[in-house]
């Protein structure tokens, strides 16, 4: 009578459930905490909570899996931002310059019809020649830095600026008209000035 009544009196607990009311509280407890640390755990973006195994589910012990952090995806850049020069060769009899075309609409067009091996002029302290690339103003620039690798459209011809011009004032370097800049020389340009006697030059991707 005395088993029987004790265990009547363990059956109105509150909190338990089932012919086990022991494991059944302590069960009920074990969920409540693993339910607050679920909750806790949601701030952590990319965690995950799972049951350890299959037969140790009693236990309610939660495994944390490292996070898995992914990164966001990179802004959106314009692509003519991102795109790398292109390097070409000049030679002019004994001189080789290492030089490079930027990524504009004109330098394109005169990647698209390389190699080149043409007749030149000289203008100053400036190489130019007429290469078959038709091309209008693009951002055209009146003056010109030292080194600098341009197009010309009226006369449709590539130039090379080592040094000043005949329409020149001061220290600055002004082509005829406004060039379309194509790109630059990577090395020193003023050994153009040594030349002498030579008629060709040969502008080539490398």
């Amino acid at each position: 009578m005395v088993e029987q009544a004790g265990l009547e009196n363990r059956c109105t607990l509150t909190g338990t459930v089932g012919s086990n009311p022991t494991l059944s509280a302590k069960k009920t407890s074990s969920q409540s905490l693993a339910h607050t640390c679920v909750e806790a755990d949601r701030r952590y973006i990319g965690e995950v909570l799972e049951w350890p195994n299959r037969h140790d589910w009693k236990s309610c012990v939660s495994l944390r899996i490292p996070r898995v952090r992914i990164p966001p995806s990179p802004p959106k850049t314009n692509y003519r931002e991102v795109v790398m020069p292109h390097p070409i060769r000049i030679t002019v009899g004994d001189i080789e310059l290492d030089a490079e075309l930027n990524d504009s609409q004109t330098a394109d067009k005169v990647r698209e019809v390389l190699p080149l091996d043409c007749s030149f002029n000289t203008w100053g302290d400036e190489i130019y020649f007429a290469i078959p690339v038709q091309a209008g103003p693009e951002d055209a620039c009146e003056t010109v830095a030292l080194n600098d690798l341009g197009y010309w459209p009226p006369g449709h011809a590539f130039c090379i600026f080592y040094g000043q011009t005949p329409a020149s004032h001061g220290d600055e370097i002004r082509p005829a008209s406004p060039v379309n800049i194509i790109g630059r020389v990577l090395g020193d340009a003023t050994v153009l000035k040594s030349v002498s006697g030579v008629h060709n030059i040969v502008v080539e991707a490398v």
